[in-house]
């Protein structure tokens, strides 16, 4: 939503789960190779044993900006789990979607697909509305529909969350998101995010 071509930054976030606690580290970026093409990468590595969250995951999203109001998105993220069997093993989910902009407001929807370990294909929709001013980009998030994360089997899921980034300067911004997800009769996670972004 800014005007630099490159963005870097690095967030801390805890999930909490009943009595059990994950911390994890994202590193990631914001770059345009193309002023048709606007793509961001982040590395999430949980920071003590996993007890819900994956020990490490990849993501790749892709925006495709070659009409101001109609832009195609695509998304892939690889996350790494502990199994019961000893080892490691992954979780490929593809997001595919649109995103619709009007002045200073955007409609985002995505659809998502994932193979997950136990050979299971599980699918979720979410839908994102976000507000751009000098300074802020609000926005609010609601995601619905079934995902496999082991050990467990796969479950009716519903994720509400909302945040804002804050432009400080010219070099500086900070990003803030909290998050409320339900798993049907399995567990609740709620997640505070905060990052600091440097500009270039």
């Amino acid at each position: 939503t800014f005007e630099n071509k490159t963005t870097l930054y690095v967030r801390g976030e805890e999930y909490s789960s009943f009595d059990s606690t994950d911390t994890g580290t994202v590193i990631g970026a914001y770059f345009a190779p193309h002023k048709t093409l606007l793509i961001n990468a982040e590395y999430y590595h949980n920071n003590n044993q996993a007890n819900f969250r994956p020990n490490e995951q990849v993501s790749i999203n892709a925006d495709f900006t070659y009409n101001a109001t109609w832009q195609p998105v695509l998304g892939f993220r690889t996350s790494t789990y502990s199994i019961a069997e000893g080892g490691e093993d992954t979780v490929n989910t593809i997001t595919p979607g649109l995103r619709v902009n009007y002045n200073n407001a955007s409609v985002e929807y995505r659809h998502a697909r994932s193979e997950n370990i136990d050979n299971t294909t599980t699918t979720t929709n979410t839908f994102k509305v976000s507000l751009y001013f000098d300074g802020i980009s609000p926005y609010l998030v609601y995601t619905n529909g079934e995902e496999g994360v082991p050990p467990l089997a796969p479950a009716e899921i519903s994720v509400i969350g909302t945040g804002a980034v804050f432009k400080l300067n010219d070099s500086l911004g900070l990003r803030i998101d909290l998050s409320h997800e339900n798993r049907k009769d399995t567990y609740i996670h709620n997640v505070l995010g905060a990052g600091l972004s440097v500009y270039f």
